[in-house]
């Protein structure tokens, strides 16, 4: 059976899936493996990992038999990028091998039998099919975005389950690692149960979807939500989703009475960036004074010190001392000229937000020695 390929769409389809897999990690044979599935005029080339699996619908040249194979995911993924410029490239699909061939080269890979590699297989030997899920139509690069903006509060190797991923709530998304948390309005998923994406399905997701502006969002189970599936650009994905009790932030992000100082974003990154460079500690310390509308901000690491001074907008003294590197990363993210600082004395979290207030970052402090 032969299938014709144009070139440059099979090179984008491994060139996405390829994010996705990670043999390192997992010895199984099927996770070293492609999946191919053909039917009609189209081929699904598919791989998958412990937290995900993926596959890109391609369009091919003429009708063929259906089949389902796997093929070594090292070999595709190598080869692809580096075959002759051409057109079309052709596969014929025989018993036990799969030639390909694109200008003047051709090469033979063995195909693994369709049952050692399940479609779309995640957890406890269920399968399902991507076109019975209904898809609630939103925007990625808008849900990449607010993902962004709080996933830096993230441990992958964590041991707190929360702390290993995204939690999307009805009416916000939030990350934490238990000493800071970052919080960002959720307006783009409708949400009934709280639930974790996990920090490396997304990352990998994010590299899937490149480009992708629009698309869809499933999440099934049953009565308990625990897959998430994505579709755009004949891409399907479906991501495990964690299960965890969620922290109180409330607690962290109080609602009463604060001082409030705003201080243009990029000479307060510039002044943080500086102080970062004389610590080499895991856990630097900064020390920030507010008084008379100046904020100090001194670094001492081993005799090595550095002093800035910026002015503030806003009434009263506040001093705390925080880690610099977690301050600026929560900065960095927040999308607005004026950064805004509420204070309720040293030992309370340090909560930094845009103008509107919606972008929330909590950093919590250093006990103030006085």
């Amino acid at each position: 059976m032969s299938i014709e390929i144009g070139q440059p769409v099979l090179r984008a389809a491994v060139e996405r899936l390829s994010v996705v897999n990670e043999t390192s990690k997992v010895p199984l044979e099927a996770y070293s493996n492609f999946r191919l599935q053909g039917f009609g005029s189209h081929l699904k080339l598919a791989t998958f990992n412990r937290l995900m699996t993926a596959e890109v619908r391609i369009d091919t040249d003429s009708p063929h038999e259906p089949f389902v194979s796997g093929v070594s995911l090292k070999a595709l993924k190598e080869l692809v990028p580096l075959l002759p410029e051409a057109d079309r490239v052709r596969l014929e699909i025989k018993a036990n091998k799969c030639s390909i061939s694109c200008g003047g080269a051709s090469f033979n890979l063995k195909l693994v039998p369709g049952d050692a590699f399940p479609p779309r297989y995640l957890s406890g030997g269920r399968h399902f099919d991507y076109s019975e899920l209904s898809y609630t139509d939103l925007s990625l690069r808008e849900f990449f975005e607010a993902i962004g903006k709080v996933i830096y509060c993230t441990e992958p190797a964590s041991d707190r389950i929360y702390a290993r991923g995204v939690v999307v709530t009805p009416s916000y998304f939030f990350g934490t690692d238990g000493r800071r948390l970052a919080r960002y309005p959720n307006r783009i998923l409708p949400v009934e149960t709280p639930y974790v994406i996990p920090v490396e399905a997304l990352a990998r997701l994010q590299k899937l979807y490149k480009g992708a502006t629009t698309g869809g969002i499933a999440p099934h189970g049953g009565e308990d939500v625990y897959e998430l599936s994505f579709a755009s650009m004949g891409i399907y994905a479906t991501t495990r989703l964690l299960s965890t009790t969620l922290p109180d932030v409330g607690r962290v992000v109080p609602v009463t009475k604060a001082d409030v100082f705003a201080i243009p974003k990029e000479p307060l990154l510039a002044a943080l960036q500086r102080a970062l460079i004389l610590v080499n500690d895991k856990i630097p310390v900064s020390e920030l004074h507010f008084s008379q509308e100046r904020l100090r901000i001194r670094t001492d690491n081993d005799g090595n010190t550095s002093e800035e001074s910026l002015a503030y907008s806003g009434l009263g003294t506040q001093l705390f001392q925080v880690n610099p590197r977690y301050l600026y990363e929560a900065v960095q993210r927040v999308d607005s000229e004026d950064i805004f600082f509420q204070l309720r004395g040293p030992d309370v979290a340090v909560i930094v937000t845009d103008a509107q207030g919606e972008h929330i970052n909590a950093v919590m402090p250093r006990r103030v020695e006085r």
